[in-house]
């Protein structure tokens, strides 16, 4: 397998994670990237998410979307343990997430956490 026959591994592989996260099952995430205005079947999904067919980038597009999550961040294929997040609230209600080297960190929690607590204007670091 080449360097980029396991990077798209593992993209797929992150999909499925999220989308199993999620409770979807491929029919569900079809049907969402549909809703969207771009359905992707469920066998294509199942076929990316197993490295067994590439990703084009309305494909990935409308996965993320459906997925809630950032398109780069399917893309992230940065494994460093140092990765932190940065959140913050913007003026238009939307919630802004961007990757920051630094001190480990755990995104997932620290969005919970900071959803439990409620937002505030000001940009914080979590992690």
């Amino acid at each position: 397998m080449s360097d980029y026959e396991d990077r798209a591994l593992a993209v797929g592989r992150r999909i499925q994670r999220l989308r199993k996260t999620k409770h979807f099952t491929l029919d569900d995430l079809a049907a969402f990237t549909a809703e969207l205005g771009h359905r992707v079947h469920p066998d294509s999904l199942s076929r990316i998410e197993n490295g067994k067919r590439k990703i084009y980038i309305p494909d990935l597009l409308a996965i993320a979307e459906a997925l809630e999550v950032p398109p780069g961040f399917l893309l992230a294929l940065d494994t460093d343990p140092k990765v932190i997040f940065q959140v913050s609230l913007r003026e238009d209600g939307t919630v802004a997430v961007w990757q920051d080297k630094g001190r480990p960190g755990d995104v997932v929690a620290d969005l919970l956490r900071m959803m439990a607590s409620g937002f505030d204007d000001n940009p914080r670091r979590v992690g």
